[in-house]
């Protein structure tokens, strides 16, 4: 048996609660976020005791209009990221990769 296993998806608040972030963030700083797409992953340690969770992954795709500086937006994904208050109430790592696409 693997040491880690896929898992349902138990991580739907942290989805939303890392997207309600940003786009609070992005709408503050007047970023114009045309779109918000994202996919979570886990795996289940089965070495841990009790077995739990080792890790969720957010893989976040942010459409913005052309021009939009993406270093700005990937630095407010962060920003988001901090202030997660599911994320930050969490004994699993929650780790965010964004990508920032332009249209």
């Amino acid at each position: 048996m693997s040491a880690t296993a896929e898992t349902p998806r138990p991580y739907g608040p942290t989805i939303s609660c890392q997207m309600l972030s940003f786009l609070g963030v992005a709408a503050r700083a007047g970023i114009d976020v045309l779109a918000y797409e994202d996919e979570a992953t886990s795996h289940l340690d089965l070495t841990a005791k009790p077995t739990r969770l080792g890790v969720i992954h957010l893989a976040v795709t942010v459409r913005v209009a052309a021009g939009t500086d993406a270093a700005t937006v990937q630095e407010l994904a962060e920003q988001a990221h901090r202030e997660c208050y599911i994320a930050n109430s969490l004994s699993v790592p929650v780790e965010v990769t964004t990508t920032v696409a332009a249209t």
